[in-house]
């Protein structure tokens, strides 16, 4: 059973390379987004500058402060009662990160209040990439940032669950819902 796991393991970790940039390149995205955190001026692309017509979905299409909406390669994750381990992927940001994560959500009184909230971790690096709220545990890996990877646990309770993920790239935000039978 464990070397199914470590075979399944390997899989995901080869194909999260094979579809990420190189490091380099989100390095440099990295270091323009934190000269823009720093109020310093940076040499960001204007918008048809390299002489094509910019595409308003691209990362340098938007100006400063105008961000899109962060686009996703599928709405949600389902997991069967056995769990498993699936990928969603931002579409149209490089880098993005993990903000909180809870299983429900519900008006009280006029006050929001939520079952198993969880923060984010900062794990290898500057940014919140990793979350671990008992029953699944999601992660963003250095090789592939804007690829969240969430593993569920195997649901021993009888009952379907569902999590919802806030994820931030910027000052563009989303939910990944999740859900389990």
């Amino acid at each position: 059973m464990n070397a199914i796991k470590l075979l399944l393991a390997g899989l995901a970790i080869g194909l999260m390379v094979l579809s990420c940039g190189t490091k380099q390149e989100v390095e440099a995205i990295e270091d323009q987004q934190t000269a823009v955190n720093n109020n310093e001026k940076t040499e960001l692309p204007t918008p048809g500058s390299n002489g094509e017509t910019p595409d308003q979905g691209s990362y340098d299409a938007a100006p400063l402060g105008d961000w899109l909406p962060i686009q996703l390669d599928k709405a949600e994750l389902r997991f069967t009662a056995e769990g498993g381990t699936d990928t969603i992927i931002s579409l149209n940001y490089p880098f993005w990160w993990i903000c909180d994560g809870f299983d429900d959500a519900w008006n009280v009184d006029g006050k929001i209040e939520y079952k198993n909230f969880v923060f984010a971790d900062k794990v290898g690096g500057p940014y919140y990439s990793s979350l671990d709220s008992g029953w699944y545990v999601a992660v963003i890996s250095y090789e592939c940032k804007n690829e969240l990877v969430v593993t569920v646990k195997k649901n021993t309770t009888g009952e379907p669950r569902q999590a919802t993920l806030e994820m931030e790239a910027g000052d563009a935000f989303t939910r990944v819902k999740i859900f389990q039978e």
